[in-house]
């Protein structure tokens, strides 16, 4: 975005497109790690596992 001519603008129109209307923060990704790093997830293996607000349908 810091490469546009107006990277203000380009980081509202990035985040108008975002299904959540906004950005992902650590609090959002955080409970996934927590997940795979417990005892929890020991049986899990070979998965792609997103954390992107509903951007990939």
């Amino acid at each position: 975005m810091a490469a546009r001519p107006d990277p203000a603008r380009a980081e509202r129109d990035f985040i108008a497109r975002q299904p959540m209307g906004r950005l992902a923060t650590v609090d959002d990704i955080t409970p996934l790690v927590v997940y795979l790093l417990s005892e929890e997830s020991r049986y899990v293996s070979g998965q792609a596992m997103l954390v992107d607000g509903g951007a990939t349908i």
